[in-house]
């Protein structure tokens, strides 16, 4: 699959002259597999996507648009080559710091981090509005269609979890692009400036959720900007479901 993947290079947003060469397999994607190539002396990242992409409640579509806004904005890395159909993305190696749960915890980060999160939710993109009850209950009919027997905990959550998350995306707030996955693994400090990876979770939604996702995943105290619990229910529901899926 990689070599016909690589076979692709003349369509690649690239001076290139000649067929990539497979340096090494990354490490640290929970849903994708991606290489580090050489294409003509520029460190290239070839992802190739995971196959369950449907039941994971990722679309390809809209993260290829969010891609170009974010790349554009500096946020994430530049885009080379992205194929929905063939599966295939090919973006800029960052050279720089992956961020660790302890980095996230440093208060000399936070107002990077904290700056990053308002430039991400400054950014308009012209897609429909996240569902966020949609997505758990695709996550669930995933499940109960894929699993011999769901656990009568998770099952009793989601009596719990329903109208929550009908409360949740009811909420008047204005929507904004949301990354909805920024843990440590997904931030990249690069020249000074942090970047973002992985945006195949992206969406128009509610800014609370990528407050919640800092709180949780990164041990980041609840700021002014988060204002409750529910946003945090929300997510960790979702993220159970979605590791059952996984």
């Amino acid at each position: 699959m990689l070599e016909q993947v690589l076979r692709t290079w003349p369509k690649w947003n690239l001076s290139l002259s000649q067929l990539p060469v497979l340096r090494r397999e990354l490490n640290g994607g929970e849903t994708n597999r991606s290489f580090l190539c050489d294409a003509g002396g520029q460190k290239v990242v070839v992802r190739i996507n995971n196959p369950n992409s449907v039941e994971l409640g990722i679309n390809r579509a809209h993260e290829a648009v969010i891609l170009q806004q974010v790349s554009a904005a500096g946020i994430a890395p530049d885009v080379y080559y992205c194929n929905q159909e063939q599966g295939v993305l090919v973006t800029e190696y960052l050279e720089g710091k992956h961020w660790t749960t302890a980095d996230f915890q440093n208060p000399d980060n936070q107002p990077k981090l904290f700056r990053l999160l308002d430039k991400i939710h400054a950014q308009s993109v012209e897609l429909p509005e996240f569902d966020y009850y949609r997505h758990a209950e695709h996550y669930w009919q995933t499940l109960s269609r894929s699993a011999d027997s769901v656990p009568e905990e998770l099952r009793q959550l989601r009596e719990k979890m329903l109208p929550e998350l009908r409360r949740f995306q009811g909420q008047a707030d204005k929507r904004v692009l949301c990354h909805h996955d920024i843990v440590p693994a997904n931030i990249i400090e690069s020249d000074g400036a942090l970047k973002l990876l992985d945006w195949e979770y992206a969406g128009n939604g509610l800014a609370d959720f990528d407050w919640a996702v800092i709180a949780a995943e990164g041990g980041v105290p609840q700021s002014r900007r988060y204002r409750d619990g529910l946003a945090m229910q929300v997510y960790q529901y979702i993220y159970r479901l979605w590791a059952q899926v996984r």
